[in-house]
Protein backbone atom coordinates (compact mmCIF):
# COMPACT_ATOMS: atom_id res chain seq x y z
CA UNK A 1 0.00 0.00 0.00
CA UNK A 2 1.31 3.38 -0.84
CA UNK A 3 -0.28 6.00 1.31
CA UNK A 4 0.06 9.53 0.19
CA UNK A 5 -2.22 12.30 -0.90
CA UNK A 6 -3.99 9.90 -3.28
CA UNK A 7 -4.94 7.18 -0.77
CA UNK A 8 -4.29 3.44 -0.97
CA UNK A 9 -3.45 1.61 -4.16
CA UNK A 10 -6.79 0.88 -5.94
CA UNK A 11 -5.61 -2.66 -6.74
CA UNK A 12 -5.68 -3.46 -3.00
CA UNK A 13 -9.33 -2.43 -2.63
CA UNK A 14 -12.10 -5.01 -3.02
CA UNK A 15 -15.88 -4.87 -2.76
CA UNK A 16 -17.11 -6.08 0.63
CA UNK A 17 -13.82 -5.06 2.27
CA UNK A 18 -13.87 -3.31 5.66
CA UNK A 19 -11.91 -0.05 5.65
CA UNK A 20 -11.56 3.17 7.61
CA UNK A 21 -12.78 6.43 6.10
CA UNK A 22 -11.39 9.77 7.24
CA UNK A 23 -14.64 11.60 7.79
CA UNK A 24 -14.18 15.13 9.04
CA UNK A 25 -11.71 14.98 11.91
CA UNK A 26 -12.17 11.31 12.75
CA UNK A 27 -11.89 7.85 11.24
CA UNK A 28 -15.09 5.88 10.73
CA UNK A 29 -15.45 2.20 9.94
CA UNK A 30 -17.05 1.44 6.57
CA UNK A 31 -17.65 -1.34 4.05
CA UNK A 32 -16.93 -0.93 0.33
CA UNK A 33 -20.04 -1.65 -1.76
CA UNK A 34 -18.81 -0.56 -5.19
CA UNK A 35 -15.58 0.76 -6.72
CA UNK A 36 -15.19 3.28 -9.53
CA UNK A 37 -11.47 3.24 -10.37
CA UNK A 38 -11.87 5.73 -13.22
CA UNK A 39 -13.22 8.48 -10.94
CA UNK A 40 -11.16 7.19 -7.97
CA UNK A 41 -14.26 6.90 -5.79
CA UNK A 42 -15.88 4.16 -3.75
CA UNK A 43 -19.47 3.68 -2.66
CA UNK A 44 -19.29 2.85 1.05
CA UNK A 45 -21.75 2.13 3.82
CA UNK A 46 -20.67 4.19 6.82
CA UNK A 47 -21.96 4.79 10.33
CA UNK A 48 -22.92 8.46 10.69
CA UNK A 49 -24.56 10.31 13.55
CA UNK A 50 -28.12 11.35 12.65
CA UNK A 51 -28.94 15.00 12.00
CA UNK A 52 -30.28 15.45 15.52
CA UNK A 53 -27.19 13.75 16.93
CA UNK A 54 -29.06 11.22 19.09
CA UNK A 55 -28.66 8.05 17.08
CA UNK A 56 -26.30 6.44 14.61
CA UNK A 57 -27.44 5.37 11.19
CA UNK A 58 -25.85 3.56 8.27
CA UNK A 59 -25.54 5.75 5.22
CA UNK A 60 -24.39 4.94 1.70
CA UNK A 61 -22.21 7.60 0.13
CA UNK A 62 -19.50 8.03 -2.49
CA UNK A 63 -16.10 8.94 -1.07
CA UNK A 64 -12.77 9.71 -2.75
CA UNK A 65 -9.97 7.16 -2.55
CA UNK A 66 -7.77 9.67 -0.74
CA UNK A 67 -10.11 9.50 2.30
CA UNK A 68 -9.78 5.71 2.56
CA UNK A 69 -7.36 3.94 4.91
CA UNK A 70 -6.79 0.19 4.98
CA UNK A 71 -7.50 -1.43 8.33
CA UNK A 72 -4.54 -2.85 10.18
CA UNK A 73 -4.43 -6.59 10.68
CA UNK A 74 -4.99 -7.14 14.42
CA UNK A 75 -2.47 -9.95 14.80
CA UNK A 76 -0.10 -11.86 12.63
CA UNK A 77 -0.01 -15.68 12.60
CA UNK A 78 1.90 -17.28 15.53
CA UNK A 79 4.75 -18.43 13.29
CA UNK A 80 5.70 -14.76 12.78
CA UNK A 81 5.85 -13.85 16.47
CA UNK A 82 8.82 -11.64 17.26
CA UNK A 83 8.99 -10.32 13.71
CA UNK A 84 7.79 -6.91 12.55
CA UNK A 85 4.02 -7.13 11.84
CA UNK A 86 3.22 -6.94 8.14
CA UNK A 87 0.81 -4.03 8.65
CA UNK A 88 3.66 -1.97 10.14
CA UNK A 89 6.05 -2.87 7.33
CA UNK A 90 3.52 -1.78 4.71
CA UNK A 91 3.09 1.58 6.43
CA UNK A 92 6.84 2.03 6.87
CA UNK A 93 7.97 1.40 3.32
CA UNK A 94 5.75 4.11 1.86
CA UNK A 95 8.77 6.45 1.72
CA UNK A 96 12.12 5.69 0.10
CA UNK A 97 14.15 7.02 3.03
CA UNK A 98 12.33 4.89 5.61
CA UNK A 99 12.62 1.80 3.42
CA UNK A 100 16.38 2.35 2.99
CA UNK A 101 16.86 2.94 6.74
CA UNK A 102 14.87 -0.22 7.56
CA UNK A 103 16.94 -2.14 5.02
CA UNK A 104 20.12 -0.80 6.68
CA UNK A 105 18.98 -2.06 10.10
CA UNK A 106 18.02 -5.45 8.66
CA UNK A 107 21.52 -5.76 7.24
CA UNK A 108 23.66 -4.30 10.07
CA UNK A 109 21.26 -4.57 13.08
CA UNK A 110 22.58 -1.37 14.70
CA UNK A 111 24.06 1.95 13.70
CA UNK A 112 24.10 5.71 14.06
CA UNK A 113 22.50 8.33 11.86
CA UNK A 114 25.92 9.12 10.37
CA UNK A 115 26.43 5.45 9.47
CA UNK A 116 23.10 5.37 7.66
CA UNK A 117 23.88 8.62 5.84
CA UNK A 118 27.23 7.24 4.64
CA UNK A 119 25.96 3.78 3.62
CA UNK A 120 22.70 4.86 1.92
CA UNK A 121 23.59 8.30 0.59
CA UNK A 122 20.37 9.80 1.97
CA UNK A 123 20.19 13.43 3.14
CA UNK A 124 20.61 13.99 6.89
CA UNK A 125 17.08 15.34 7.42
CA UNK A 126 15.55 12.33 5.66
CA UNK A 127 17.54 9.92 7.82
CA UNK A 128 16.44 11.58 11.07
CA UNK A 129 12.82 11.64 9.85
CA UNK A 130 13.06 7.93 9.01
CA UNK A 131 14.61 7.14 12.42
CA UNK A 132 11.78 8.98 14.15
CA UNK A 133 9.19 7.08 12.09
CA UNK A 134 10.84 3.71 12.83
CA UNK A 135 11.07 4.52 16.54
CA UNK A 136 7.40 5.54 16.70
CA UNK A 137 6.48 2.26 15.01
CA UNK A 138 8.54 0.44 17.69
CA UNK A 139 10.81 -1.20 15.12
CA UNK A 140 14.04 0.31 16.47
CA UNK A 141 15.16 1.57 19.87
CA UNK A 142 18.13 3.46 21.22
CA UNK A 143 20.89 1.29 22.62
CA UNK A 144 23.02 4.06 24.08
CA UNK A 145 25.32 6.81 22.92
CA UNK A 146 28.85 6.81 21.57
CA UNK A 147 31.53 8.27 23.84
CA UNK A 148 32.70 11.77 22.97
CA UNK A 149 35.82 12.15 20.95
CA UNK A 150 38.27 15.01 21.41
CA UNK A 151 35.71 17.45 19.99
CA UNK A 152 34.17 19.75 22.59
CA UNK A 153 30.46 20.52 22.67
CA UNK A 154 27.50 19.14 20.83
CA UNK A 155 25.39 16.10 21.61
CA UNK A 156 26.87 12.64 21.51
CA UNK A 157 25.90 10.31 18.65
CA UNK A 158 22.93 8.02 19.44
CA UNK A 159 23.19 4.33 18.52
CA UNK A 160 20.01 2.70 17.23
CA UNK A 161 19.26 -1.04 17.07
CA UNK A 162 16.46 -3.32 15.91
CA UNK A 163 14.05 -4.38 18.65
Amino acid sequence: MTLGSRGPNPDLLREGMEIDVVYGWEKRSAVILELDKQRRKALVEIDIRSRRGWTWEKRRTWVKFKTLRLKETPTDPPMFKGLIPSSKVIKLIDSKATAKALNYFCEYERGTAKDIIQKTGLPEASVYRALKKLENAEVIATSGVLPRKKVKGGPRETVWKLK
